[in-house]
């Protein structure tokens, strides 16, 4: 990575994004979803996944991409979180 202000910003940017500060309870939400919602919102993540994948192959910058691969991972981490909800509520 260069030392140029583009990256720095960037840099910044992944990071506020992937890891914000945590203030404590203000950032967790507690929200009741049902089964259908949960299944919407991970196809919604595959789809968000899948484009992401496209973009990170076309893109030329690499800060950017660095980006993308973050974004991706919390996209990931997300699906994960949804999809174990889903099996829950399977089993309940």
């Amino acid at each position: 990575m260069t030392d140029t202000p583009l990256s720095v910003k960037m840099t910044d940017r992944v990071q506020n994004v992937i890891n914000p500060v945590s203030t404590g309870k203000e950032d967790r939400m507690n929200i009741d979803l049902s089964k259908k919602d949960l299944i919407l919102i991970d196809y919604l993540l595959s789809k968000e996944e899948s484009e992401i994948h496209v973009a990170i192959h076309h893109c030329r910058n690499n800060d950017f991409k660095d980006y993308l691969k973050h974004y991706c991972d919390s996209i990931v981490e997300l699906m994960s979180r949804v999809r174990n909800e889903i099996q829950v509520n399977q089993e309940s």
